[in-house]
């Protein structure tokens, strides 16, 4: 959404709990890193949860932005009959125990889903638990 307006932040239904200071502090945390890895379960979980939130030039935009990020990430695939043995999948799900797979390979995990982020911190994983940032920086 902050790539698309950032503007739009606040009042869309799936990010009206962030605002714009918090999107420029996520950009510049991930404009550190080289990579950024994805996998088909988040591109899905993306495109779900957005595409059809847009209409006209916001879909069009949404459109271009999402092809040049997934073009620009270094895309993993888990076989998921591979990731259901693992002992995430039990406890948070495919998505999450595919999210835990890539990020032993990561310097970095960034997630707003704190249980996931509990898990990787467990794990040795570097993390950016970002719902914990958003509710830090309610308080300052």
């Amino acid at each position: 959404m902050g790539l698309l307006n950032p503007e739009k932040i606040s009042s869309h239904k799936r990010t009206s709990i962030f605002t714009v200071n918090h999107f420029t502090y996520l950009e510049a945390v991930i404009r550190n890193y080289k990579n950024i890895l994805i996998c088909p379960n988040i591109i899905t979980e993306i495109d779900n949860l957005l595409q059809n939130s847009f209409t006209g030039d916001d879909k069009f935009r949404y459109l271009i932005i999402t092809k040049e990020i997934f073009t620009k990430s270094i895309e993993k695939y888990y076989e998921s009959k591979i990731v259901i043995t693992d002992w995430e999948y039990e406890r948070l799900g495919i998505t999450d125990a595919v999210i835990l797979r890539m990020a032993k390979e990561a310097d970095l995990l960034v997630s707003g889903d704190s249980t996931l982020c509990d898990y990787a911190k467990s794990l040795g994983i570097t993390i950016l638990d970002f719902k914990k940032y958003v509710n830090d920086t309610l308080f300052k």
